[in-house]
């Protein structure tokens, strides 16, 4: 039985409000990123919120988490490292508490 996909929680496109904030609308909820960036893509240092409430704070290169950073699950789990073109390459995790 192949294994399911696990949706990525970064590949979604981005939008700018007219206060300048980068958001992206999916459905009825919004997905919020404050941070870097230039030429309408998420560049240097910034902290995306997802909708159900997760988030990445770190480091993002043409639009994707690369370099350092943090992925905060809803559960709590906690990883953090390198991020590598939106995938969590090496660090380490912390279980949820």
């Amino acid at each position: 039985n192949p294994k399911p996909q696990t949706p990525n929680p970064f590949c979604f496109g981005l939008i700018i409000n007219e206060m300048n904030e980068i958001v992206q609308k999916i459905g009825l909820h919004y997905l919020y990123y404050d941070g870097n960036w230039s030429e309408q893509k998420r560049n240097g240092y910034g902290k995306q919120l997802f909708p159900n409430g997760a988030y990445y704070e770190g480091n993002w290169f043409n639009n994707k988490a690369e370099g350092f950073g943090r992925m905060v699950f809803v559960s709590g789990l906690t990883f953090e490292g390198d991020f590598r073109r939106n995938m969590m390459i090496k660090g380490t995790d912390s279980p949820a508490v």
